[in-house]
């Protein structure tokens, strides 16, 4: 139903990538062709955050080699994406960049739903012009009304689409097209398991400056140390029973400038002798 307001043919299902070299590959050949849709059918994986997808959706051009040519093309990205699955969420960089709709038939057996109006998708066909228009029409009345803006929180990268699309649906009292976008971003699993990580470390050094090193010798020394340990495992910092230093330091790297409920991570030192990085966690004062 939604890809009807865009395009008049039918969809052809795409599998969505298992990588991002594959990502690459399928995108570039797919917008060479300049689809006004692309859609992801039947996904049985989270939405992962591949680097071309995340690029495709935020940019206005994506540039690759072409498959089985050695040659590269830009190509547009003023295309439509579309995805669905069962209990498919996104993840990552993914979760700004997705609206999620969660459908619930509340049907032990949704396949034999009986709909109010089982042709509807032939009626929107058939009558496509006049639902488009429908819609335009809204964002048009918003302009000619001054364009009020509703307060709201800012999504970034998506300007042009806020102000017209999720701005005009507002101006009619409507409900924020764009509020799954943050509940999904506040409850990304990476997230919450980095914020798990952040709290076991507040409460481990009250505030202060430590290492991986430090970081270890807590856990294998302190009799209590399930509010560290447990974080740390689920986000791979373990191997087997053992902490991995390693693995470590290179997830704080890559978590130095992440806030989540408050709590700042930031890298305050490096050792000049082992070149060890210092870490240390900021709490602003709503949460202290």
């Amino acid at each position: 139903m939604i890809s009807l307001f865009a395009a008049s043919d039918n969809l052809s299902p795409l599998p969505f990538p298992k990588d991002s070299a594959e990502c690459e590959k399928l995108l570039l050949a797919e917008l060479l062709k300049a689809p006004p849709v692309l859609f992801f059918d039947n996904i049985t994986s989270d939405l992962y955050p591949h680097k071309y997808l995340c690029s495709a959706i935020t940019s206005e051009t994506l540039t690759g080699r072409v498959l089985g040519e050695s040659r590269t093309a830009t190509v547009g990205t003023r295309t439509l994406f579309l995805a669905n699955g069962n209990n498919v969420v996104p993840v990552g960089d993914m979760t700004r960049r997705t609206i999620p709709i969660h459908l619930d038939a509340k049907e032990e057996f949704p396949a034999s739903r009986v709909f109010r109006n089982p042709n509807l998708i032939s009626q929107v066909k058939r009558n496509r012009e006049h639902y488009a228009s429908c819609a335009l029409t809204i964002i048009s009345a918003w302009i000619k009304a001054g364009k009020p803006i509703a307060q709201c929180k800012a999504l970034n990268s998506f300007a042009q689409w806020a102000e017209l699309c999720r701005q005009s649906l507002m101006w009619l009292d409507m409900e924020d097209p764009a509020a799954n976008v943050f509940s999904t971003m506040a409850e990304d699993p990476e997230r919450v398991n980095t914020g798990r990580v952040f709290n076991g470390l507040v409460l481990a050094f009250r505030g202060g400056p430590f290492t991986t090193k430090d970081i270890s010798q807590r856990i294998n020394s302190s009799v209590d140390s399930a509010g560290l340990r447990e974080p740390l495992e689920d986000v791979g910092c373990f191997d087997g029973y053992s902490i991995n230093r390693g693995r470590l330091g290179w997830w704080l790297k890559k978590k130095v400038g992440w806030t989540i409920d408050g709590i700042r991570l930031n890298l305050v030192a490096v050792d000049a002798h082992t070149k060890q990085p210092k870490y240390q966690l900021s709490i602003s004062k709503h949460q202290e």
